[in-house]
């Protein structure tokens, strides 16, 4: 039996290269694809250029779920003007390539 396949970054501030490049054969517990997206101004400046800080992997269903609820309720709205994140879950091999940066 072989184990889930993701794709796997750490705060890319876009989805190419790394994030849709890099992969990793998944714990045999683990069977769920992450991704975290995030959209922040450097340094914490109110006003300063934003820019999306992107990280995916593996995780169970579970707690992949449990994250996206924590942080997609208060924060997730993919506005161009607002800092937000969110976590999106999913299953099957590579179903991670893809991240929604924006609400339009």
């Amino acid at each position: 039996v072989s184990s889930l396949e993701c794709y796997k970054c750490s705060n890319n501030h876009n989805n190419w290269m790394d994030c849709t490049r890099d992969k990793v054969e998944c714990k045999p517990f683990q069977d769920a694809c992450t991704s975290f997206v995030s959209f922040h101004s450097k340094l914490f400046i109110c006003l300063g250029e934003k820019w999306h800080n992107i990280s995916k992997g593996c995780d169970t269903m579970e707690r992949c779920e449990y994250r996206a609820n924590v942080v997609n309720q208060p924060l997730c709205d993919r506005s161009s003007y607002n800092e937000w994140a969110c976590v999106e879950c999913c299953t099957g091999d590579l179903c991670n390539y893809f991240v929604t940066v924006s609400a339009s």
